[in-house]
Parts: structure tokens; C-alpha cells; sequence
């Protein structure tokens, strides 16, 4: 008798769990929802560090100060604001190193997702690249070669070319890596 009530006790374990677990649907929604919640809240956090460069400087090196009183009372703008987010507020009060590492990675990819608004400029260099196979195949193989000044020299085209197109320009500068990845992607 004890082996079969053992037997059904996991039978009905699982059917237990589904009941007290929400649907997949349901529990979708909510992350979704929490996780839009939590981008605008990093987003506004970042628009405030961007307009208060002082506290972005400071918060940066010590992310602790965030949750330092007297920091708080010198910098009322900062205290005003995570008052007014408590998950940001929270989540600094959790693992301050750990979220201003997030909100520096979420800046960044703001960035990188502007560029979006550049899609000619992107389409441009992958045309360059299929034109140049000589020079893809370098920067293929060392990215950094396209902020090398004696490489830009040897290789007139791309210098003309990056000249002409300061947004890659730029992305090059900031992350050639990065750029040379997106293009094997593209």
C-alpha cells in the first residue's frame, strides 16, 4: 500500500506544479511587461546621467555613492530622481557595480542601434568591401588596420572612402571589431 501511495504522490507531483505555475502565456506577458518596464527605466537613468555629467563622472568610479547619504544631499537632482524610479533606486541599492554596468552596456547599444537611422551608410560599406576584396580581406583579418594611419595611406580607396562617410568613420574609431562583425553578418 505505502509503494502505490508513493507511486501516485509522483503522479501528482507535477500536476500540482502546473496548477500553481502560471501559464507560459501568462508568465510571457509579464516578463515582457517587466522587462519593457525595466528598459525605460535604464533609458531615463541614462538620459539623467547624460544631462548631469558631474554625477555620471562620479558614479562611474564609485557606483557605491549612489547609496551614500551625504553624496545623496550634496547631489538633490540624483536623490530626486531615484525617488522618483525605485527600480533603478533598487537596483543600485542591490549591486551598484552590476547595474551601472548595465546602464554603460545599455548606452552603448543605444548607439549602436542609432544606427539603424544609417542604414545607406552600412549598405555603402558592404558595397565598398565586395569592391575592395583586397582590403576586406586585410580588415577581415585586423580590424584595427582601418584606424592605421600607414594602412589608410597604402589603401587610398578606403581612406576616401571612410572620409566621405564619418558615421563609419566613427564606428570604426569607437569598435572595429565590432564593425567588421556586423559586415560579415550584413
Amino acid at each position: 500500500m505505502k509503494r502505490v501511495l508513493t507511486a501516485l504522490g509522483f503522479l501528482a507531483l507535477p500536476l500540482v506544479l502546473t496548477l500553481a505555475m502560471p501559464s507560459a502565456s501568462a508568465g510571457a506577458g509579464q516578463w515582457s511587461d517587466w522587462d519593457d518596464r525595466a528598459r525605460e527605466e535604464v533609458r531615463s537613468f541614462n538620459q539623467f546621467l547624460d544631462n548631469h555629467p558631474w554625477i555620471a563622472q562620479k558614479l562611474a568610479k564609485n557606483p557605491n555613492l549612489a547609496n551614500n547619504k551625504d553624496f545623496l544631499h550634496d547631489n538633490a537632482e540624483l536623490a530626486e530622481f531615484l525617488n522618483a524610479h525605485p527600480f533603478v533606486q533598487g537596483r543600485l541599492r542591490e549591486n551598484p557595480r552590476a547595474f551601472m554596468r548595465r546602464v554603460r552596456e545599455y548606452a552603448r547599444l543605444e548607439r549602436w542601434n542609432g544606427d539603424r537611422d544609417n542604414p545607406g551608410d552600412w549598405a555603402d560599406f558592404r558595397e565598398f568591401l565586395d569592391n575592395h576584396p583586397w582590403i576586406a580581406q586585410k580588415l577581415a583579418k585586423n580590424p584595427r588596420l582601418a584606424n592605421d594611419k600607414d594602412f589608410l595611406h597604402d589603401n587610398r580607396e578606403l581612406s576616401e572612402f571612410v572620409n566621405s562617410h564619418p558615421f563609419i568613420q566613427e564606428r570604426l574609431r569607437e569598435n572595429p571589431q565590432l564593425v567588421m562583425d556586423r559586415m560579415r553578418r550584413y
